[in-house]
């Protein structure tokens, strides 16, 4: 669960698969392998000891607490250090098929720009000074250290586990808890059920696009243009793929600025609602309602002029 560099750097070592470099100490030892060593230097290794947990399955009565057992032992086991974020720690401890699916969907595109992540974030090693530091791609700090962290293949599952908001009373208080059961859940979904999860997340993502651009996840107002923020993602994203709106995306697409004045004004007229402070179970549903009546005016508005 921890250690397992470590474990095969010292397994490659003692099978002779690498030499010593770059030693600060006992510099005379540089460049040799382990059987290379002074029979003292190796007996000195050998009687050294590696301590380990051994945790056994009937620890748990399921497999969801055994998830659970394993990632407070990980996470109490990496709290020295540089600590790792939420997703990163439910990436080493809960991987499989539909965090890998979250991955492969974190890249793309026009995901990245709404929340302003390099196209190529690897290849980002600048620091970042202005709101739009590449014009271009239109990425930012901000967006570069959601990739750093994991945080856009987070965001990826947290689309997919707010559809169950509803059954889940602590809102988003307890937001890390949710997306742990969800995922331990996901990761044995049938293939045919994250093909559709696949297809849900792209065509949500591309329908935004198509009305709202790099706006989507923004409490748009006539002022100052603000950043993205998950408060205003999870219920748009909720929204933007409900069966009340999904069979009027063409039209919304087509009649964009009716949409975007609609939700102008309701963020207007609820804007402590969405200042990201309100996270219990009460207002996570009113931002839902809120978001929905929006798009619902926008599509009477069309539909009825």
């Amino acid at each position: 669960m921890d250690g397992r560099q470590r474990l095969t750097a010292l397994s490659d070592f003692y099978s002779n698969r690498f030499e010593l470099t770059g030693l600060q100490y006992w510099r005379d030892l540089e460049g040799r392998t382990y059987d290379q060593l002074p029979t003292k230097v190796r007996d000195g290794i050998d009687r050294r000891y590696i301590s380990s947990i051994i945790l056994l399955k009937e620890t748990a009565a399921s497999e969801e607490q055994a998830a659970m057992l394993k990632k407070i032992v990980f996470e109490r086991l990496n709290s020295g250090g540089v600590k790792l974020e939420g997703h990163e720690t439910r990436n080493a401890v809960y991987n499989g098929p539909l965090n890998q699916l979250c991955i492969e969907l974190s890249e793309n595109s026009l995901f990245r720009r709404m929340w302003g992540i390099p196209s190529n974030p690897t290849a980002v090693e600048t620091t970042f000074d202005d709101e739009f530091d590449d014009p271009v791609n239109e990425s930012t700090s901000a967006g570069q250290r959601m990739f750093q962290k994991m945080e856009d293949v987070e965001l990826v599952l947290r689309f997919f586990a707010y559809r169950q908001i509803g059954d889940f009373k602590a809102g988003l208080n307890k937001i890390a808890e949710f997306l742990d059961r969800f995922i331990v859940q996901g990761n044995r979904f049938p293939q045919h059920l994250l093909n559709e999860y696949k297809s849900m997340f792209e065509s949500t993502i591309y329908f935004l696009w198509e009305t709202l651009e790099c706006d989507a996840f923004v409490v748009l107002s006539s002022a100052k243009r603000r950043a993205a923020a998950k408060i205003v993602y999870d219920p748009i994203m909720y929204v933007a793929n409900s069966p009340a709106v999904i069979p009027h995306r063409a039209k919304l697409i087509a009649n964009k600025e009716m949409l975007r004045n609609k939700l102008t004004n309701m963020y207007q007229e609820n804007y402590e609602l969405f200042a990201g402070r309100r996270t219990n179970f009460p207002d996570t549903q009113k931002r839902n309602q809120c978001v929905a009546d929006a798009f619902a005016k926008a599509i009477d508005a069309i539909e009825n002029p």
